[in-house]
């Protein structure tokens, strides 16, 4: 029925201003033909004849916070796999790993290790943590390793914590990894994740444009890739200095390939490798 309708610029600010609000993603002027393609369906659906109508759906109906997650689903479903910018996790294994390893044994502290993957999607990048980390400490019994995995859509994070994929989905995993980590789902072309990876993960939802960062406990590691970048200057500075707060003092913080702490003169990171930063020791 909405097949043809116009989105006007009025209501493309208004629909723009509101995404803001909710989740920090600034969406350009050429993205409005992404909007209208993902929105009117819902438009459809709820028998709305304007995107003016759907803008006060989202904000006066008592069903408009069930309606915002469902558009925020909508909005930021993207691409995500297993192994994703497979350099990241050879360097978890060959440099992170080895020195909070030695650190603990120097100092005779308790081996705890604490992982935030923030922007976790669909689970793919949180499971891919916990297989080698738990590859590389099992050796270790004695070593604590909990990862807390948030994101804002609320699809994504239930499909995560299901655990279960298809094929497709599992291709990008070395066949090692698939079968000591997957059970095939009987009669079905699923796999599900062993348990022996799911107990070390805790999904939860977070917004990282809106949330405080409060945390019962620093983070060794955060994983935050290909999300700032669609965030506005102002947001990520607010993200940046998140992070900051939440990682031990020598934590590491990994973004997405194409993303950098170069438009930040102040950052408190240093450059460890390429997209791959250190907590910087505050002066004293």
């Amino acid at each position: 029925m909405n097949y043809g309708l116009e989105f006007t610029d009025t209501e493309f600010k208004l629909l723009k201003t509101f995404i803001y609000q909710q989740t920090g993603i600034c969406l350009a002027e050429y993205k409005k033909p992404f909007l209208v393609s993902r929105l009117r369906k819902r438009l459809t659906s709820l028998r709305l004849n304007s995107f003016e109508e759907y803008y006060n759906y989202l904000t006066k109906h008592p069903a408009g916070q069930k309606e915002m997650m469902h558009m925020i689903s909508l909005i930021t479903t993207g691409k995500t796999q297993f192994f994703r910018e497979k350099e990241h996790f050879e360097y978890l294994t060959n440099k992170v790993f080895p020195y909070f390893l030695k650190k603990a044994i120097a100092k005779q502290k308790i081996p705890k290790l604490y992982i935030w993957s923030a922007g976790c999607s669909s689970g793919e990048e949180a499971y891919s943590l916990a297989m080698v980390a738990n590859d590389y400490f099992s050796i270790y019994p004695q070593w604590e390793i909990e990862i807390l995995a948030t994101d804002i859509d609320m699809k994504a994070l239930n499909k995560a914590k299901s655990g279960i994929y298809t094929s497709k989905e599992i291709a990008s995993l070395p066949s090692s990894y698939g079968k000591r980590y997957f059970q095939k789902v009987k009669g079905q072309d699923l796999f599900k994740v062993k348990d022996i990876l799911k107990k070390l993960i805790v999904f939860k939802y977070f917004n990282l444009s809106t949330d405080s960062f409060i945390f019962e406990r620093k983070f060794d590691i955060i994983f935050c890739r290909n999300v700032i970048i669609y965030l506005d200057l102002e947001v990520k500075q607010r993200v940046i200095q998140g992070f900051y707060k939440t990682l031990s003092e020598d934590g590491f913080l990994f973004l997405g390939q194409a993303e950098s702490l170069l438009a930040f003169n102040n950052a408190p990171f240093l450059l460890f490798a390429p997209s791959i930063y250190r907590k910087k020791p505050l002066e004293t």
